[in-house]
């Protein structure tokens, strides 16, 4: 009885071990959101944005409404990607460990 007990304590601390490396190697990546080609917004995988980049010819027309929607869709984009890669990540740590179905909390 003991020695399941045991084993699964094991198990535990093993699944918070990748767990805790899943989420430094998430850190450190970045994804790039693009909108039409004229807006780029790159995030990090803690879902920060860490730089906008807004094609010139944006700026000549000066239609703020356009700009606007490039850049939510822009960054909307970036989110998806890093929620993807996120989803990698925890396939390859986790493997068949996880219930089919079973979200992380991040």
């Amino acid at each position: 009885m003991f020695g399941d007990f045991t084993q699964m304590m094991k198990q535990m601390q093993a699944m918070q071990e990748k767990m805790q490396a899943m989420q430094k190697d998430m850190s450190q990546i970045t994804e790039t959101g693009v909108a039409g080609n004229l807006v780029r917004v790159s995030m990090n995988g803690e879902g920060v944005v860490t730089a906008v980049d807004i094609d010139d010819s944006l700026m000549k027309d000066g239609d703020k409404e356009i700009l606007c929607d490039l850049i939510k869709s822009a960054t909307n984009d970036a989110k998806r990607r890093i929620k993807g890669r996120q989803e990698e990540f925890t396939q390859k740590a986790f493997g068949g460990m996880l219930p089919p179905g079973f979200k992380l909390p991040f």
